[in-house]
């Protein structure tokens, strides 16, 4: 990303990063994380001036490359972390506290406004995506308007800032289900990021959210066109990661498209990038892939292997939202190889995580599937009434009453219908008409070093 000077001057001047790590005397992983803006010493923050001083005719001073340098340079402590302390234990304080449509006017009231804030602000907001993404929203709602008030900030870094806020407020609001609204921010993004220039990567990110979004409203050919474009632009600047995370999803497309086998050929040779790359979350999200796909091929003991692999990773990682669609897939393989009576288990333990996390749509299509094998078994009347009507104020609460208006009174009185099985159907396709799905396959954002495509489902 595009987040720090010392990035924007290297883009700028074209000068090489290996050169400049080795004049300074870092480790390439180490100058990675000044790229990035992790601290530096007083030593650092001149050994690094010196470095591009010396490869490049233009000047340069250490404020061009550290925000606040001349500061720890003129004996107000021996880190740059020093002198941003202050201001990130009072965002600290603020993030302890209630992070709902008011958090970003407590953040302007407090006076902050640097770019290492707004950089905390979007780690902040990355830590929730998975698990709290309403929140998430919220901070990233506040990193950009903070990326606006940067007063000393080179225009392109102030833009780039605020155009990776947007970027992730819509993967945040993608997640919630409000597709529309993530589809603005990223026409936002991009218009940002054309402004920021030297921006590459982060061109093909936007493009790759906009496929994510694009996949979600079941698009499946411009979701398509849109992902290869991503691809395109990661290629030339050569980023495994992103590369990786952008194969994923167009499998992802391809298996929806009916192409299961050419599907399971990329992620399985992504998986072996993803193992190099060390990248565990991708990893669980190729698992859980491929054990969806092997449930389509009848494959009963592949498919549960995977999807136990799946588990594991995103347990152990503490993503929430994905260790929830796993016991969503964990319920339809259940239904497929066992008994719907234990997938109904499976899919309120889904259901209850989804609804903490206040993923709405994502609970309110678990409730429906529920609904649906609660039918298939032939429920209670009484038991069956409550449980549409508890679905039916999910959906209301994802914001979908109006064009789901006469679907979801069906469902409400489905107990009194004579075809319960056309009341299900009926409340399906207006989910697709109103571009409101229970997705087979979710996506996750792109984060610092690349796209998650998330994992696929089945069933609905």
């Amino acid at each position: 990303m595009l987040v720090t000077r010392l990035e924007l001057v290297l883009r700028k001047r074209n000068l090489g990063r290996a050169d400049i790590a080795e004049r300074s005397g870092y480790t390439r992983q180490h100058f990675l994380r000044l790229r990035n803006g992790g601290d530096a010493t007083r030593g650092g923050i001149l050994a690094v001036t010196a470095a591009v001083e010396a490869a490049t005719p233009q000047p340069v001073t250490a404020g061009m490359l550290f925000e606040r340098a001349d500061i720890v340079l003129h004996g107000r402590g021996k880190r740059l972390s020093s002198v941003h302390a202050e201001d990130r234990r009072a965002l600290d304080a603020l993030l302890r506290g209630p992070i709902d449509e008011g958090f970003s006017d407590r953040v302007a009231e407090s006076g902050i406004a640097s770019e290492t804030s707004v950089r905390h602000l979007l780690g902040a907001a990355q830590k929730r995506l998975d698990r709290a993404p309403a929140e998430a929203a919220a901070i990233y709602v506040a990193a950009a308007q903070m990326g606006t008030r940067l007063p000393d900030t080179p225009a392109e870094l102030a833009a780039a800032l605020e155009a990776e806020a947007l970027k992730g407020r819509a993967n945040a609001l993608g997640m919630l289900g409000r597709f529309d609204d993530a589809l603005l921010c990223l026409a936002m993004a991009g218009r940002l990021f054309a402004e920021a220039r030297y921006c590459f990567d982060e061109a093909g990110d936007v493009e790759y959210t906009r496929a994510v979004m694009l996949f979600k409203r079941e698009h499946w050919d411009d979701a398509l066109t849109a992902t290869r474009t991503a691809l395109r632009r990661f290629r030339k600047t050569g980023d495994g990661r992103r590369i990786a995370r952008a194969q994923l999803l167009e499998a992802n497309v391809l298996f929806e498209q009916g192409s299961w086998d050419g599907a399971r050929t990329i992620w399985l040779q992504v998986r072996t990038a993803l193992t190099a790359l060390r990248d565990k979350d991708g990893l669980a999200r190729v698992a859980l892939n491929l054990g969806v796909c092997e449930m389509r091929r009848g494959k009963q003991q592949d498919a549960r292997q995977w999807l136990n692999r799946a588990r594991r990773g995103f347990r152990a990682l503490k993503n929430d939202a994905e260790l929830a669609r796993t016991h969503w897939n964990m319920a339809t393989y259940l239904a497929t190889f066992e008994t719907p009576l234990r997938a109904i288990r499976a899919l309120r333990r889904a259901e209850r995580a989804f609804l903490d996390l206040e993923m709405w749509v994502d609970a309110a299509c678990v409730g429906l599937e529920i609904t649906e094998y609660m039918v298939a078994i032939g429920a209670d009347d009484e038991v069956l009434a409550t449980r549409a009507q508890n679905v039916a104020s999910v959906f209301v609460r994802a914001g979908l009453e109006v064009s789901l208006a006469e679907a979801l009174e069906q469902l409400r009185n489905i107990a009194r219908s004579a075809d319960r099985r056309r009341v299900l159907r009926t409340m399906r396709r207006a989910l697709r008409d109103a571009e409101t799905t229970c997705t087979e396959i979710a996506v996750a954002p792109l984060g610092e070093a690349g796209g998650d495509p998330r994992p696929a489902r089945e069933g609905t």
